[in-house]
């Protein structure tokens, strides 16, 4: 948060989208460094009618539920209308589940749908994806329109949730792999929901920036106890030929 009140503030917020450059050319190479080169022994097939269903049935739903406001749920061009995006799209998603059904080797197999905590550790995934979104969007705007900090002291203000996660993150690992998730999991999910919970009940239009500070830092604690135990706990049970299927579906 704070290099990206750095960027904002001294640059402009298009350099924001360039952040993602040397950070993925960074992991690409520690990735082809590190990571163990594990194969299963036989080759795969990948189907392109497959691939095109998919990202067509995504683009729709997406674009749709993006540009809604913009075109005001009306019309986008040439009589298609914003619905008819979202609606076409969920058909393609429709038409490339019935495709994958047929298919010998499915882009996402069918086997993983049986698999109990694979199944549930993808639905907290996506719970936490909305409720940190859902929160920290509007909390920037807050900081800054409500409290009229910059962007970089808004960035700073959020920065203790960073570094909790960071600090914490690598210890929650080690231990689930050596207790399980299950519990590290839960006292995150506790965790978090609590410092989310006090920041709402102590934002109001004067509150100092400071009263911020603890509630960050019990929420980076919180989610520095979530991501590494749901990873360890969803892909337990999965096995190795369907490892990077698996763990691209939950992604």
């Amino acid at each position: 948060p704070a290099l990206g009140g750095i960027i904002v503030t001294q640059l402009s917020w298009n350099w924001i989208f360039f952040i993602n450059l040397p950070l993925g050319i960074i992991a690409v190479l520690m990735a082809l460094a590190f990571i163990p080169n594990a194969r299963t022994g036989r080759s795969h097939s990948l189907y392109v009618v497959g691939v095109l269903l998919a990202t067509a049935g995504l683009f729709g739903i997406v674009f749709g539920l993006i540009a809604a406001q913009r075109y005001q749920w009306g019309e986008v061009a040439f009589g298609i209308g914003i619905w008819h995006c979202i609606g076409g799209g969920a058909a393609l998603l429709a038409a490339w589940a019935l495709w994958e059904r047929r298919q010998p080797e499915p882009l996402v197999p069918h086997q993983l749908f049986r698999n109990r905590n694979y199944i549930l550790m993808n639905w907290v995934g996506a719970a936490m994806s909305f409720g940190m979104l859902g929160l920290f969007f509007p909390i920037t705007i807050y900081l800054q329109s409500a409290l009229r900090m910059n962007a970089l002291d808004a960035g700073l203000t959020m920065m203790p949730m960073s570094i909790g996660s960071m600090v914490i993150a690598p210890f929650a690992g080690r231990l689930a792999d050596r207790i399980g998730g299950k519990y590290i999991l839960m006292s995150g999910l506790l965790i978090y929901s609590v410092a989310m919970g006090i920041i709402v009940a102590i934002a109001g239009p004067d509150s100092p920036g400071t009263v911020f500070l603890l509630p960050f830092t019990l929420g980076g604690v919180g989610l520095g106890l979530i991501f590494a135990p749901l990873a360890t706990i969803a892909m337990r049970e999965v096995t190795v030929a369907m490892a990077g299927a698996a763990s691209g579906f939950m992604n």
